[in-house]
């Protein structure tokens, strides 16, 4: 082992090799640093800076941008086709509509429609491919991809619907109405409304579905839901299915019991003995519970 003394912090160290000069890498580097940091000027901007490595010629980023975009092959200044402001490009990038920034891309310009007719704001991204305002213009009239077009079923084909009603069919009794966007704008408009006495199920000024929510969300509710399926042993006791989800059946219906005794009140419906009775009440999977006839609205739909 040699002994030798750092030029850099003048600490004594050993090396088992000779000809020794820095301790470490660390005050290897910065002794040579002392010999190119120093202030130096920007090649770009020509202003004074201290490098961070031997070769930098440039004070920052921006700068080197400002240079290497010049001196980049196959480039070219164009002119903006919105703000009319000059900028490089390469030539393989360069095409019908050349912009300098997304700001300027994304600035809506005006096209005809050609359903109506009238001038409506596109942005560049769909210039190529946009023709008519609104979808209502794009679905209308001749514009529909439907228009003047007949269509031939293969031969034997019969609709699914084919001899089957509400009555006899289940999966056509659950098919809700659909509702068009022109009574959808007329609902946020409030052209239609459903609340109060305009709602169907309006009875007396007060609405039956309101006290059915209400009975339902007591605890004494819950209470003869659990009894119920304590007393089943949480089996269906049509089918016999313990492994599905089940759901406590009423024998006599939920709202025929609120109507007969007239509850419109919680403390009508917690004083009232028939709704609150364990034998009205039976466990069921859900796919019985749907086949039977008081299943949701389906005996008012049989009416």
């Amino acid at each position: 082992m040699y002994d030798y003394t750092c030029k850099t912090c003048s600490k004594p160290f050993q090396h088992r090799k000779p000809s020794k000069v820095f301790c470490s890498s660390k005050c290897y580097f910065s002794s040579i640093a002392e010999t190119w940091r120093v202030e130096r000027a920007c090649v770009a901007c020509k202003e004074n800076y201290i490098p961070s490595h031997k070769k930098q010629e440039y004070c920052g980023h921006r700068c080197h941008g400002k240079i290497a975009g010049k001196a980049r092959k196959n480039s070219v200044e164009i002119t903006c086709n919105r703000c009319g402001k000059e900028f490089e490009r390469r030539v393989s990038a360069i095409g019908k509509e050349n912009y300098c920034s997304w700001e300027c891309r994304k600035v809506p310009t005006s096209k005809t429609c050609k359903g109506c007719g009238k001038e409506y704001g596109v942005t560049s991204v769909n210039w190529k491919t946009s023709r008519f305002c609104s979808r209502s213009c794009a679905k209308s009239g001749v514009n529909h991809h439907f228009y003047n077009k007949t269509f031939k079923m293969p031969e034997g084909y019969e609709p699914w619907t084919k001899g089957k009603t509400v009555q006899t069919d289940l999966k056509i009794a659950e098919l809700g109405r659909k509702i068009s966007r022109t009574q959808k704008d007329q609902f946020s408009k409030g052209m239609r409304s459903n609340k109060e006495d305009k709602n169907p199920n309006w009875k007396n000024g007060q609405g039956v579905m309101e006290i059915r929510h209400l009975v339902r969300n007591l605890d004494k509710y819950k209470a003869w839901r659990l009894s119920v399926f304590k007393r089943d042993a949480y089996v269906c006791v049509l089918c016999g299915d313990h492994s599905s989800e089940i759901n406590a059946d009423h024998i006599k219906r939920f709202c025929d019991i609120i109507e007969e005794n007239k509850i419109e009140t919680t403390e009508q419906a917690l004083n009232c003995e028939e709704l609150w009775d364990i034998k009205n009440g039976r466990t069921l999977c859900i796919s019985c519970h749907k086949k039977t006839d008081t299943y949701g609205n389906k005996k008012r739909k049989n009416i």
